[in-house]
């Protein structure tokens, strides 16, 4: 949305900004980890709020800014950076805004978002861009920004691109290029949630699908919700409020299936009948 993301300007290290480190942090440091060993940083410094990506360069940014700056390491491509701050940044600055962002891809049906949570690697993109060739058009990858109102939630449409990964993306995306949302606002009910989890090759069903408990649903989303630092804890509350009404409003299903290509349309057929139709 155009009043709701912030501008990215990208300057190279040592020219018009003055980065600070972590090592010249002002405060706790909030470590984000990623399943590959990634690390990056989070910390409060000089009245900004810094994000630091080792390898890609250091982010700055306030909760009410209307432009977040990049300054970047030597040989670091625009487009990676570009790319670092939709899929890593904006979800921090919106949360901190006071939107709630899942770690997730959607899809959009008639009877609204169907969002696909899951760990690194559980196949989120690749089953988003699936669904868009059958006709239900990609909302999000690796971010979905709710709006969590008095016993309601939309999801509000921000920029992103679809990223299959690894032979996925040879064979899903192998008849168009990734895309990127943009255009007027957007906003959109919710339709339901699938928390994603890889069966065993040797399991006896190829995908189950299970309707979740409010409960378990709020104790399945959280581990998915971006967050800037774990010691804001009014900010926090906050959130742990949001969830656990999104767990009550919004149908919230445990996915599990059997991984490999092969099984894709089979797999794309249960997404059809059991959370889109159903």
């Amino acid at each position: 949305m155009e009043e709701l993301v912030p501008d990215l300007r990208i300057t190279p290290a040592d020219h018009d900004v003055a980065v600070c480190l972590p090592d010249r942090a002002e405060g706790e440091i909030e470590v984000w980890k990623g399943n590959d060993g990634f690390e990056a940083y989070g910390y409060q410094a000089r009245g900004y709020l810094w994000a630091q990506f080792p390898g890609l360069g250091v982010f700055r940014f306030r909760e009410d800014d209307t432009e977040v700056v990049a300054v970047t390491e030597p040989g670091v491509p625009e487009p990676v950076i570009e790319d670092a701050y939709h899929r890593n940044v904006l979800p921090l600055v919106l949360h901190l805004r006071g939107y709630e962002v899942l770690h997730a891809s959607a899809v959009t049906a008639p009877s609204g978002l169907l969002v696909l949570c899951g760990a690194s690697g559980t196949g989120k993109s690749t089953l988003a861009h699936a669904l868009s060739q059958r006709g239900y058009p990609a909302w999000a990858d690796d971010a979905v920004v709710i709006d969590v109102g008095n016993r309601s939630a939309v999801a509000l449409g921000v920029p992103f691109r679809l990223r299959p990964r690894g032979l996925a993306a040879t064979h899903v995306m192998r008849e168009s290029e990734p895309t990127v949302s943009e255009g007027e606002p957007r906003r959109c009910a919710l339709r339901a949630v699938a928390i994603l989890t890889r069966q065993p090759a040797a399991a006896h069903a190829l995908v189950e699908i299970e309707r979740l408990p409010a409960a378990e649903a709020f104790t399945a989303l959280l581990p998915h919700a971006y967050y800037f630092r774990l010691s804001d804890e009014t900010r926090n509350a906050a959130l742990v409020d949001r969830y656990l009404l999104l767990a009550s409003v919004m149908p919230t299903f445990e996915v599990r299936y059997r991984p490999g290509l092969a099984h894709l349309a089979a797999i794309l057929d249960a997404f059809e009948e059991r959370m889109i139709a159903g």
